[in-house]
C-alpha cells in the first residue's frame, strides 16, 4: 500500500495527497498541481496537537509549500518523522508511491507482537488489546499493510515492517 492510498492519509473523508501547492518564490508562479517537485524540508504546524504539517518542494526554479492535514495528531506526527528521515531531495511523486512503516503508530524497535496500535472511536482511543485479523500466516512484504480490530470490532490500518 503506498502513502498516497494509505486510508489514514485522508481529513473528513477527503483525501490528503497530494497537497496544493502555494508559490512562495522563485522565477514565476507555475500553479503546480498533483505529485510534483522535489522535497526540501517539512515542518509540522506548532498548533497542537497539531494534525497539520507543511511540505516545502523545489519545482522548476521555483518555490512552493502544501499544508497536508490528516485527522489524527499521532498519524501526522508520523508522517512528519517519516518525511524528514526519508523525504528530503526525493520527488513528491516517489514519496507518495512508498509504503512507509513509521505508520505504524508504534513503539521504534519493537516486533510486532511488542506493538500495540491504537484505535480511535470518535476521536478517542477505544483502549481494548488489538488483534491482527488479516496477513496472518502470510509473510509479510515489505511495508505491507495490516488491519487491526479490538473486540468491539473497531478497526485501524497499520503498514508493517517485515521481520
Amino acid at each position: 500500500m503506498s502513502l498516497r492510498d494509505h486510508p489514514l492519509m485522508r481529513y473528513r473523508g477527503v483525501p490528503s495527497w497530494p497537497p496544493d501547492w502555494v508559490w512562495t518564490g522563485g522565477i514565476e508562479d507555475k500553479r503546480p498541481k498533483g505529485e510534483i517537485g522535489v522535497l526540501r524540508q517539512v515542518v509540522e504546524s506548532n498548533i497542537q496537537p497539531s494534525n497539520r504539517c507543511f511540505l516545502f518542494i523545489d519545482y522548476e526554479e521555483s518555490s512552493y509549500t502544501g499544508g497536508l492535514t490528516v485527522d489524527y495528531h499521532a498519524f501526522c506526527t508520523q508522517i512528519v518523522r517519516f518525511l524528514q528521515e526519508h523525504g528530503y531531495n526525493r520527488s513528491i511523486a516517489e514519496i507518495g508511491g512508498v509504503g512507509p512503516s513509521p505508520y505504524s503508530l508504534g513503539h521504534e524497535g519493537t516486533t510486532m507482537e511488542d506493538k500495540r496500535y491504537p484505535v480511535f472511536v470518535d476521536g478517542k482511543e477505544c483502549g481494548r488489546p488489538l488483534t491482527q485479523i488479516d496477513r496472518e500466516g502470510k509473510k509479510i512484504a515489505r511495508y505491507d499493510l495490516a488491519t487491526c480490530e479490538c473486540s468491539l470490532g473497531h478497526r485501524t490500518y497499520v503498514l508493517l515492517e517485515p521481520k
